[in-house]
C-alpha cells in the first residue's frame, strides 16, 4: 500500500508540473514550476522530491523536445534542487514558519538563477560552442533569468504558505 501511494502521489505530481508547465511555456520567463516543486520538496522531502524530478524530467522533454543537453540540464538540476529543498524541509520539520517562508523566498530566485547558469555551462559543453558562442549563449540567457528570478521571488512570496498548507492537507497521512 505504501508503494502504490507514493506512486499515485509523485504522478500526480508530475502531472501538475508538467501541466504547469505547458500552461505558461509561450511566456517567457514566467514559470510556477519552482514555487510549486519548492513546497512540494519541502513538505515531502528527499525521497519523494527525487522520485518526481526525475520523472518530471524525463516527461518534460517527452512534451517539450527532447534533446541531450536538455534532459541532462534537467536531471542535474531538478534532482539537486530537491536535494536541497528536500534538506530545508527536514530542517525545519516539514513545518511551516515565517522563517521558513523567508528562507523559500530568498533562496528560490538563487534556485531559478543555478538553472540557467548550469544550462550556460551544460548546453556550450554538450554542443560544441566555442569560447565567442558560449559567451553569446550566457549573455542571451540573462534578461530571461532576471525576470524568471523576479517571477520566483514574488511567486514564492505569496505562494508557498498556502501551496504547503494545501500539499500538507491533501497528503495528510503519507
Amino acid at each position: 500500500m505504501k508503494s502504490t501511494k507514493f506512486i499515485v502521489i509523485c504522478g500526480s505530481f508530475c502531472a501538475v508540473m508538467i501541466a504547469v508547465q505547458l500552461v505558461l511555456s509561450a511566456v517567457a520567463g514566467v514559470e510556477l514550476v519552482t514555487p510549486i516543486f519548492f513546497a512540494f520538496c519541502f513538505v515531502l522531502g528527499l525521497k519523494y522530491g527525487v522520485a518526481v524530478a526525475s520523472v518530471f524530467s524525463v516527461l518534460r522533454c517527452i512534451f517539450f523536445g527532447f534533446s541531450p543537453n536538455v534532459i541532462v540540464l534537467y536531471l542535474v538540476y531538478y534532482n539537486c534542487f530537491a536535494l536541497v529543498v528536500g534538506g530545508i524541509g527536514k530542517l525545519f520539520s516539514h513545518c511551516y514558519s515565517i522563517k521558513s517562508h523567508v528562507v523559500a523566498t530568498v533562496l528560490a530566485p538563487i534556485i531559478t538563477a543555478v538553472f540557467t547558469l548550469l544550462d550556460d555551462i551544460i548546453t556550450p559543453i554538450m554542443l560544441g560552442f566555442n569560447l565567442l558562442s558560449a559567451k553569446a549563449y550566457f549573455l542571451s540567457s540573462l534578461p530571461i533569468m532576471t525576470t524568471q528570478m523576479l517571477c520566483s521571488l514574488i511567486a514564492v512570496a505569496v505562494l508557498f504558505a498556502p501551496l504547503v498548507k494545501a500539499l500538507k492537507l491533501a497528503i495528510r497521512n503519507k
